[in-house]
């Protein structure tokens, strides 16, 4: 695979990933093996298998997909960009198995911010921060959230979202807001509510939640950044037992088939990135934060 990056002080940043024809050939192979483990069959009989249930395009857009995942997965942590938000990736052109493909990538790089990860803060500073912002979401749309008991790793990371400086690009703002308003929509649908039906028992208008969303999702960029630049910063790096920690609590005993699950989805760089951010707020609780 070679990449090519077209200017890399760029925001946002926009590689291309040209893959050989056996390239591509292998990632159509892994593609079927992840229809197969989808439709509980071998990977040798999973197209026709799935045809039982998918349209013609539906088959080759989740193959298209998937091969597209797959490789920007692969370009990304080739690249060692740390980044916000969620990768947008494109196929290039005709998509064949057995030919050279061209998937592109663009990413929002984290950008240039400062932050103090030198100077000890309290745990008193950081509850008071952090019960405050908690307090003023309770009296938005969303009153009804409970939220679990605070324990160090959470005022880690509020101590690094307040003291970071600078001004967060708009685009990256927007995008954690849309990012945030599809979650929200989605919480509803799975609940059984339509976004009139929430707002009628909430008594709140549009603007309302979107206000409330909006200070969500940018007190959690922020928080996103402040690790990253922390981690940058301090000159951290992730081991194997960092990822299997984080695997761990997230699936206890299902270490292996979780980080298959990532790879199958080609979203390993978000394994990587919450594992940088499990070692930073570690270190952060570890040797910043005191009585």
């Amino acid at each position: 695979m070679d990449i090519s990056v077209f200017d890399e002080d760029a925001a946002p940043l926009e590689a291309r990933l040209h893959l050989e024809s056996h390239e591509t050939e292998a990632l159509v192979e892994r593609a079927c093996e992840r229809l197969g483990s989808v439709f509980g069959c071998e990977a040798s009989v999973a197209r026709a298998h799935a045809a039982r249930f998918l349209t013609e395009r539906e088959l080759q857009r989740f193959i298209e997909e998937n091969v597209a995942a797959r490789a920007a997965d692969a370009g990304l942590a080739r690249l060692g960009i740390a980044f916000a938000g969620t990768p947008d990736v494109r196929l290039e052109g005709p998509f064949a198995s057995s030919k050279p493909l061209v998937v592109s990538i663009i990413v929002q790089p984290i950008p240039p911010m400062t932050l103090d990860v030198r100077t000890p803060v309290s745990k008193d500073a950081a509850r008071a921060s952090l019960l405050r912002r908690r307090e003023n979401e309770s009296l938005g749309t969303r009153g009804n959230t409970t939220h679990a008991p605070i324990d160090n790793i959470d005022l880690a990371a509020e101590a690094l979202r307040a003291r970071l400086g600078g001004d967060i690009p708009s685009s990256l703002v927007e995008e954690a807001f849309a990012e945030k308003k599809r979650e929200f929509l989605g919480e509803l649908a799975a609940d059984g509510l339509t976004y009139r039906e929430y707002r009628i028992a909430h008594r709140v208008k549009p603007a309302d939640v979107d206000a409330v969303l909006r200070d969500e999702a940018f007190d959690d960029l922020a928080c996103s950044i402040a690790v990253e630049t922390a981690f940058a910063s301090l000159g951290l790096s992730c081991e194997e037992e960092d990822e299997q920690a984080v695997l761990r609590a997230s699936a206890p005993g299902r270490e292996s088939s979780l980080r298959a699950e990532f790879a199958a989805t080609g979203k390993l760089w978000l394994l990587a990135r919450q594992t940088r951010r499990a070692v930073t707020l570690r270190w952060v609780a570890e040797h910043l934060l005191t009585t």
